[in-house]
């Protein structure tokens, strides 16, 4: 009740929240679906964040999914003066969705996998051998573990059933949903980050919000993982063509 209420406390931020969430659900459901993993996590993701790309908490966690540096680079991600992909909408994605896999497969129950998620596996796992217990609902765990496993549930009953609860949405004024392509490059020279946004022809305001991972403005010679809409990858690729010292990968 406790999670239910207070998300409901505010119809107005709940509102955009729930457009968020129509927004980023197509690119998170492709890659939930590429793992073979239940659809409803989803709304973990809504929990961390309320889906904002560019959130940061007093404990360093980052993204979408709130990834601490050290469980991000274990998953696999770049973590560097220049790249930070706790920010990138779709390694993050992977990431966490392969976080929660191999938690799942430590606990095989999604409630314990979840609540390792937010506590750590090695608390889930000290619960389990001190309680007696590997029932979720019967264990004493931290109040923010309890809290943010209710807060999932809350969420998907309220956002799947948000007409009963006051919030109706006109499918004219939803956010365009983000689809975005994965490309890989290299350059064998410094350049400017603003040539991948004009390559993209976008403004270089919306190349950054589906890049967040990149933290500054010059790149130095390497490769580097970028999003590139969907309808703009074979612009891109044409567009790319004039930077010879550019080659995708």
């Amino acid at each position: 009740e406790r999670e239910f209420f207070f998300i409901l406390e505010n119809k107005g931020q709940l509102t955009t929240l729930i457009k968020r969430y129509f927004k980023y659900l197509p690119m998170i459901s492709e890659e939930i679906q590429k793992q073979s993993l239940p659809q409803d996590l989803v709304f973990l993701a809504v929990a961390e964040s309320s889906l904002h790309l560019r959130s940061s908490s007093p404990a360093s966690a980052a993204g979408m999914w709130q990834f601490i540096k050290e469980t991000g680079r274990m998953e696999g991600l770049l973590v560097n003066d220049s790249i930070d992909e706790r920010y990138n909408v779709k390694r993050s994605t992977q990431a966490a969705l392969s976080h929660l896999k191999r938690l799942y497969v430590e606990f095989n129950d999604w409630f314990l996998a979840m609540a390792a998620y937010n506590a750590g596996m090695a608390r889930v796992k000290d619960a389990i051998e001190n309680q007696n217990t590997r029932e979720f609902l019967e264990m004493y765990l931290p109040e923010e573990t309890e809290r943010y496993v209710f807060r999932i549930v809350a969420f998907k009953e309220i956002i799947l059933n948000r007409e009963r609860y006051g919030i109706t949405l006109i499918e004219q004024e939803l956010y365009k949903p983000v689809m975005l392509a994965e490309i890989l490059f290299e350059t064998n020279k410094e350049m400017h980050s603003n040539i991948l946004a004009q390559a993209m022809e976008v403004s270089y305001r919306t190349f950054r919000y589906n890049n967040l991972h990149i933290s500054k403005y010059k790149l130095p010679k390497g490769s580097y993982r970028i999003n590139v809409p969907v309808e703009k990858k074979n612009l891109f690729f044409r567009n790319l063509k004039a930077y010879d010292y550019i080659k995708i990968l």
